[in-house]
């Protein structure tokens, strides 16, 4: 059995404040736009991202939906996970529907944690960042959210310290 342990984020809470996000990593595909049931992977070589695939999902994601009375973003490591890409990749899989609202899982095959900075885009075709929760090496997070999303854009990959989950805004630092 997995252990899953869920963090809820609300505007007000205070978020960690970390070295290691001014540097962000080179990526020859940022920012990337993930839609639904799209799983995008990235390929880490020679100090920079690039994009290795993309491919349709089948079936729903990995964890339960964020709870309909949610007013902000859940955030839910998994530990044990089995990744099915090779090492030195981040996999990116978005799913959204009306019913479950909107999930994103990364799956860290770096050696390293890390984090990265997002916007959602709602149906109407609008943008807003949002809070993001740092992903340990070797391990799975996912991000959910209450309502139905058009996408999910990834604007910026950053170094987070190992250990316990951080979350925020990392490209403000």
């Amino acid at each position: 059995m997995q252990a899953r342990t869920r963090l809820r984020l609300s505007a007000g809470m205070a978020f960690w404040i970390f070295a290691s996000a001014e540097a962000a990593y080179a990526a020859d595909t940022l920012p990337l736009t993930i839609k639904p049931a799209q799983r995008v992977t990235l390929s880490y070589s020679d100090g920079r991202f690039s994009t290795r695939s993309i491919t349709s999902l089948r079936g729903g994601p990995n964890a339960p939906p964020a709870p309909k009375d949610a007013t902000q973003e859940y955030a839910t490591p998994l530990d044990n996970f089995a990744r099915k890409e090779p090492d030195d990749t981040l996999v990116f899989s978005f799913w959204s529907d009306a019913t479950d609202g909107a999930q994103l899982q990364l799956e860290n095959g770096l050696t390293r944690s890390i984090i990265y900075s997002a916007e959602i885009i709602g149906r109407d075709g609008r943008g807003a960042p949002t809070t993001i929760c740092s992903v340990g090496n070797g391990k799975t997070g996912i991000e959910s959210w209450v309502p139905d999303l058009a996408a999910v854009r990834i604007t910026g990959i950053y170094d987070a310290p190992h250990g316990p989950m951080v979350c925020g805004y990392p490209e403000r630092g």
